[in-house]
């Protein structure tokens, strides 16, 4: 008697939430998002900004051309 392999099962898709959050860490973490006032600083393209229930959300305010 032989024994099949299992196919391995895909993890189930992120909810747009954590999307969210992935892609504002991302950004932070590349320097291209930047919480606060004043001018953005150097390399920075998104000012991130806090929502009601405390979730994080970026506002694009600067294009750069590479």
């Amino acid at each position: 008697m032989t024994t099949r392999a299992r196919k391995p099962v895909a993890p189930p898709p992120p909810t747009p939430e954590e999307e969210e959050a992935a892609y504002v860490a991302s950004l932070e973490r590349a320097g291209k998002a930047v919480a606060g006032k004043g001018p953005l600083p150097p390399g920075a393209t998104h000012r991130v900004v806090l929502t009601s229930t405390g979730a994080k959300r970026v506002k694009r305010k600067r294009y750069t051309a590479v």
